[in-house]
């Protein structure tokens, strides 16, 4: 009798894990992705959209990812980053899509899943702000001095070929 209570509740233990689990869905895509990857990178349209919805600032990438078809609405994401380490989001559901987005700094993505059963999860795109650097004295602001010194020192030296000629 004890062996088989014992039996059940690994049996009740096994299912209840298992089930936890099946409730995901990860990341279609291969990782790492790095903020800066290419093929990752959302249209201007979408970017400026994010920038201004977020309210994104210098140095800020958004990671904007899509759950297809989930068993049910919203759920959570959770997202592996090797630097910012484990970010979440609630996400949002429009139609048969839940959007979740993730703002990190640069970053690469190591892992993400939902908690709730879907077909797929994409990263449907990044967006990153670039910091904001010192401009460098630009070369139309040089051009007209350097012309101006040019122009200068030919008429120094003509005017010095004619005082010498008299």
């Amino acid at each position: 009798m004890l062996r088989r209570t014992a039996a059940l509740l690994a049996a009740f233990g096994l299912v209840l894990t298992f089930a936890g689990t099946a409730l995901a869905t990860g990341l279609q895509q291969e990782t790492p992705i790095s903020w800066d990857a290419l093929e990752h990178q959302g249209t201007l349209e979408e970017c400026e959209a994010d920038e201004l919805e977020y309210g994104l600032q210098p140095g800020d990438v958004l990671w904007h990812f899509i759950l297809i078809d989930g068993e049910s609405a919203g759920g959570t994401l959770t997202a592996e980053f090797d630097i910012a380490g484990t970010k979440t989001d609630e996400g949002s559901t429009t139609g048969n899509a839940t959007h979740f987005v993730v703002i990190t700094g640069e970053d690469s993505l190591e892992s993400a899943s939902t908690d709730v059963d879907g077909d797929r999860l994409v990263l449907s795109h990044i967006c990153s702000v670039p910091d904001e650097e010192i401009p460098e004295a630009p070369v139309a602001f040089l051009l007209p001095i350097v012309a101006l010194a040019a122009l200068g020192g030919y008429l120094f030296i003509n005017r010095r070929r004619v005082l010498d000629a008299v």
